[in-house]
């Protein structure tokens, strides 16, 4: 897909980019995708816009101008940088799931997630649970 069909308002100069996915963690770049540099709690994303550009990254998004060190680099430069990656990934994966079911709090949450990936998969509709023991 195009980098104009992803991020609309992109300078014309990285319009015509082809870009195969999308992703803020530069250590997941992989040739073509456009590496978000968002600012989090413990580090700036854009310390590592040079990974990701060496990864393959086809440009790199962010909200403040790009460090002197990579002038020249493919950047396209937003005002919400997290908005503009969500609607990036939906342009470039439209397919959404009818139902979203998500489970939140302290304890217990895998096992009720699991739970209820079961009761779907039970009623006979395709399921799958995400999260931090897999998919």
């Amino acid at each position: 897909m195009r980098l104009a069909e992803l991020l609309p308002d992109a300078p014309s100069t990285w319009r015509g980019l082809d870009v195969t996915g999308v992703t803020a963690d530069s250590r997941a770049v992989a040739p073509g995708a456009l590496f978000f540099a968002l600012a989090g709690a413990r580090a700036d994303g854009m310390q590592f816009a040079a990974q990701a550009l060496q990864a393959g990254a086809a440009a790199v998004v962010g909200e403040r101008a790009l460090p002197p060190a990579l002038a020249g680099a493919p950047y396209i430069q937003v005002v919400d940088a997290r908005k503009s990656l969500s609607l990036a990934a939906a342009a470039l994966f439209p397919r959404q799931p009818e139902k979203i079911v998500a489970v939140t709090g302290t304890s217990g949450k895998t096992s009720v997630a699991d739970f209820t990936r079961q009761i779907f998969a039970f009623c006979g509709f395709a399921a799958a649970s995400l999260g931090t023991i897999g998919v």
